[in-house]
């Protein structure tokens, strides 16, 4: 039976491991309450004072505590999945360790919170005011931060991969370490912050303000920098690989470097259309007579060749493929397509599915082997899943081209091995052209990711150009 409790006076109460769940507790007064372990799940906590009430350990998981009052709160290893936290009230609010996987915190009033480890996987936090919060370690992954404001916010260590930070506020915003793979920052104002080590391979940034920014020992393989404001930033150590180098070349005044960074050749000639090209190289760290050669190598190519280059793969195929999935590895990696072939770079020990979601979003294209004894693979039908929910994320464009692979093979001579043909009926190969912008994508039933921190780096696939210095392994 549930308790009615609307409006009622509960200040100080005991309520330790009661049992409150379903209750209508709308306006109730819980100031100071102790709830540690208390089962709330879908309760009714709307407009309720809970300010510094004891919630350790307490299971509101589908609770409304929509405009409810929990500043200075303690709510460390609460349950809260799904709950609706709109226009919640939590300044100074410790959530250490909390779950709030799917929560939607929308317009939450969060300044000064302590979100350490906390779990925010797919939460909504739009327009949410997380001023000064302590996110440090916290999973983000897929989290909705539009409009949210992270002034000064602690993000070291957190987990923001394919996150969406549309407008988002991080002007002095700690975010060292922090794994923002795949993540939409565009118009994201992030001058001022601290960007070392933060990982922002293929990450969305155009039109981001990042003057005065800190990019040191920061990975920005295949990020788009678009039309960045990146005056005054500060470059060491810096991966540049895969990207155009312009906002960097032309920024005013310039960027900083304090130390050598890497360049790769698909970003030198990304960036041939920069007047400021050559300085950036040599200021980069590489020698003059490398600069030289290396741009004009790049200006003489025909643009076919360009257009080759600036093109990777990832094959997507289940074991009984894996003949015809070889074949064409090498058919691509002969044409100088730079490849990613699972038997061949993969790496021991990786969760795959990570590994395939991160391979899914990063890579240009993807080429979906669907045979029939593949498709009856759980395996092949996550990676189908995965590629739909890229290609929902960058608009709903389908580009298929069935006989392609096939006619790569025979034309180079390899034949297709016994049992495939070039053109399956019902099967083929879908291309996805690699566009700008990042939503959240989630994709329902997705299978759970046990562990979600950043993992050694992958190995570098065989056909990828060379750098002025070692590139990323």
């Amino acid at each position: 039976m549930r308790a009615k409790l609307r409006g009622a006076n509960l200040q100080r109460a005991n309520l330790v491991g009661a049992n409150l769940s379903d209750a209508n507790l709308v306006g109730a007064n819980l100031r100071r309450a102790h709830l540690g372990d208390a089962d709330l799940q879908g309760a009714n906590l709307s407009d309720a004072n809970l300010r510094r009430a004891h919630l350790r350990d307490a299971h509101l998981n589908g609770a409304n505590l929509e405009s409810a009052n929990l500043e200075s709160a303690d709510l460390q290893g609460a349950n809260l999945t799904g709950a609706n936290l709109e226009c919640t009230y939590l300044r100074g609010a410790n959530l250490d360790s909390a779950n709030l996987t799917g929560a939607n915190l929308s317009k939450a009033h969060l300044r000064g919170a302590n979100l350490e480890s906390a779990d925010l996987e797919s939460a909504d936090l739009t327009g949410a005011n997380l001023t000064g919060a302590n996110l440090e370690s916290a999973d983000l992954e897929s989290a909705d931060l539009t409009g949210a404001n992270l002034t000064g916010a602690n993000l070291e260590r957190a987990y923001l991969i394919s996150a969406s930070l549309f407008g988002a506020k991080l002007q002095g915003a700690k975010l060292m370490s922090a794994d923002l793979s795949g993540a939409n920052l565009q118009g994201a104002k992030l001058s001022g912050a601290s960007l070392s080590g933060v990982d922002l391979r293929t990450a969305n940034l155009p039109r981001a303000s990042l003057n005065g920014a800190r990019i040191e020992d920061a990975n920005l393989r295949g990020a788009n920098v678009r039309d960045a404001d990146l005056s005054g930033a500060s470059l060491s150590g810096t991966m540049l690989v895969d990207l155009d180098l312009a906002p960097f070349c032309d920024a005013d005044p310039p960027v900083k470097h304090d130390g050598p960074s890497t360049v790769d050749f698909r970003a030198i000639v990304r960036s041939l259309r920069s007047p400021h090209l050559k300085a950036f190289l040599q200021a980069s760290g590489m020698p003059e007579v490398f600069v030289d050669y290396n741009v004009s190598c790049a200006e003489s190519l025909d643009w076919s060749i360009i257009k080759r280059m600036l093109q990777s793969t990832f094959i997507s195929y289940g074991g009984p493929d894996e003949p015809f999935a070889r074949k064409l590895y090498q058919a691509l990696h002969r044409n100088g397509v730079t490849t990613f072939f699972f038997a061949e770079h993969a790496d021991p020990g990786r969760r795959i599915n990570r590994l395939v979601r991160e391979n899914v979003e990063s890579y240009d294209r993807v080429l979906l082997l669907c045979s029939r004894a593949s498709l009856a693979r759980n395996g092949v039908l996550y990676e189908i899943e995965e590629t739909l929910a890229r290609e929902a994320r960058d608009g709903g464009r389908r580009v298929r081209d069935p006989g392609r692979a096939g006619r790569l093979l025979t034309d180079r001579g390899g034949g297709a091995p016994e049992g495939h043909r070039a053109r399956p009926p019902g099967s083929g190969v879908r291309r996805l052209p690699r566009r700008p912008g990042w939503g959240r994508g989630r994709v329902p039933g997705r299978p759970p990711q046990a562990d979600r921190r950043p993992s050694a780096p992958r190995r570098r696939p065989s056909g990828a150009p060379g750098s002025s210095q070692p590139a990323e392994p």
